[in-house]
């Protein structure tokens, strides 16, 4: 099982064997802005992340209101969902965020 967390402007994902992690590492970017392309995602996660953060919660999914009734896509939520595909946000979405009360 994968878990998202963020740190400031970092990402950690971790869903790997110990052996695989140092490799992934060094291969994965750790910020947002070390990644090349997609500015449109990027702007919009960055602002998803530092929202959760100044609220000081952590950001590990999302819910797509237009999928809300679709027991095929998990009724539109996303939990840890793959970086590498992308997504447009309506303002009917949802950030589904950890957080303590």
């Amino acid at each position: 099982m994968s878990e998202v967390a963020s740190k400031d402007d970092r990402i950690q994902v971790s869903a790997l064997r110990p052996e695989e992690e140092e490799l992934d590492r060094s291969l994965r970017p750790s910020r947002l802005g070390e990644f090349v392309g997609q500015s449109q995602l990027k702007e919009q996660l960055s602002l998803f992340i530092e929202a959760a953060r100044r609220r000081g919660e952590v950001a590990v999914g999302y819910r797509m209101k237009a999928q809300a009734a679709d027991p095929d896509t998990s009724y539109g939520v996303h939990l840890n969902p793959d970086k590498s595909h992308r997504v447009t946000f309506t303002e009917h979405d949802k950030l589904i965020v950890l957080a303590e009360s």
